[in-house]
């Protein structure tokens, strides 16, 4: 009889358990994202940014087996290198390049970091 409501506990699950593959080897250089990268967002953030920057770290800790630490700056200059730096461009003081919609992002991956930059919070929860 308990077989009918097994659906509820995958409904529960957010984020599939070990999805990393410690085998994988990659055919040119990657970025690999380990213990010793943070999350980092603005100081002051609202919730819905607070929040994904939360969830991104739930998804690298369950699904990747690592731990990221979140980090709120002041001063996003400062962002420490091994990071993904979520934030939104007006946050990121950029020019937005494409159609302004709400929830729309752009992610860019450079030699020690990755920016989530999105056109508001809604987009930064989408990237």
């Amino acid at each position: 009889m308990g077989a009918n409501y097994d659906f509820r506990q995958e409904l529960l699950q957010w984020h599939r358990p070990n999805l990393l593959c410690p085998d994988y080897i990659p055919q040119q250089p990657v970025l690999h994202i380990d213990d010793t990268f943070c999350i980092v967002i603005p100081e002051g953030s609202g919730e819905v940014l607070q929040t994904a920057a939360l969830d991104l770290q739930d998804y690298f800790f369950t699904s990747m087996q690592c731990a990221l630490v979140v980090r709120r700056i002041k001063d996003l200059s400062q962002c420490p290198q091994r990071s993904i730096l979520v934030a939104t461009c007006s946050q990121l003081q950029r020019a937005w390049c494409y159609e302004a919609v709400s929830a729309s992002y752009e992610i860019s991956v450079e030699a020690e970091h990755i920016i989530v930059c999105g056109y508001d919070e809604r987009g930064c929860a989408q990237g």
